[in-house]
């Protein structure tokens, strides 16, 4: 999801260089431009949050429950941003 926000605002002449600012210009210059959904901004930051715990604490337990729901936001949240990308 990240790599995709990241086309997504490299498509717009914007780039990042840390995870706190991709989140930051995806939600500047993609979700509040009405370019893509706000639901979408939500999944990324709820994402990141998760990579950001899984990273740092590596002793918290993700249920499946959890997992198969951030599969299930990637996948539609990639799709979302093919269409803004035109692939």
């Amino acid at each position: 999801m990240c790599y995709a926000a990241k086309a997504a605002l490299l498509l717009v002449n914007v780039d990042t260089r840390s995870h706190a600012g991709l989140l930051n210009q995806f939600s500047q210059h993609i979700i509040k431009t009405g370019q893509v959904d706000k639901k979408y901004g939500r999944m990324l930051a709820l994402v990141m949050q998760a990579r950001e715990a899984s990273d740092y604490s590596p002793e918290i337990n993700i249920s499946h429950e959890n997992t198969t729901a951030i599969v299930s936001d990637a996948e539609d949240f990639i799709s979302e941003i093919k269409a803004f990308l035109k692939l």
